[in-house]
């Protein structure tokens, strides 16, 4: 399920972004590996809050659980990069991390963004996160807790939104640089 209500796909200033899936993993469409297929249900949600014409909040929430056993390290969950989906399917944004870390079965994580518009086209950004990662959904607040922030320039041009950011995470204990230059497909 995706319904989004966001005004623009880069740089929105109203809306917010809902998506929640399940999925079965098998590998004969009956069994994994031999045994029962095992299962991952995602929910994120992502909005923008904007306060006059040129600040805006942008809180959001994704959520990965995988249920099962036998899951293959390729469908675990992994975390990294400012876009769902980047680099896998499964793949959730964090800020901080600019490439992809391996996760635990269960993982939640918390984000706010604050962007604020310098002139038409010039953006900088200040986000935060934090993400909880467990074996066991039940007891996901007791997991291991991961922080990360990064500082952007975004420039929206006709080419498409040309970004970089500098970010730092606790789990990966060293700062970053990203750059992104054009629109992501």
């Amino acid at each position: 399920m995706h319904y989004s209500t966001l005004d623009k796909g880069y740089y929105p200033s109203k809306g917010f972004d809902f998506q929640a899936g399940y999925t079965i993993y098998t590998d004969n469409m009956a069994q994994y590996k031999g045994h029962s297929p095992f299962s991952g249900v995602h929910v994120s949600w992502h909005s923008v809050y904007s306060f006059g014409k040129r600040f805006a909040i942008l809180p959001s929430i994704d959520s990965r659980i995988l249920i099962g056993r036998g899951i293959s390290n390729f469908y675990g969950n992994v975390l990294g990069g400012d876009v769902s989906a980047r680099y896998l399917l499964h793949q959730l944004p964090f800020a901080g991390i600019h490439h992809i870390e391996p996760m635990k079965k269960s993982l939640l994580i918390g984000s706010l963004k604050l962007r604020q518009r310098l002139a038409n086209k010039h953006y900088i950004s200040l986000a935060g996160n934090i993400g909880i990662t467990d074996n066991r959904f039940q007891h996901i607040l007791k997991g291991e807790y991961i922080y990360g922030f990064n500082l952007g320039y975004g420039f929206n041009s006709d080419f498409g939104p040309l970004e970089t950011s500098i970010g730092y995470s606790d789990y990966t204990d060293d700062m970053k640089l990203y750059v992104n230059l054009g629109f992501f497909f």
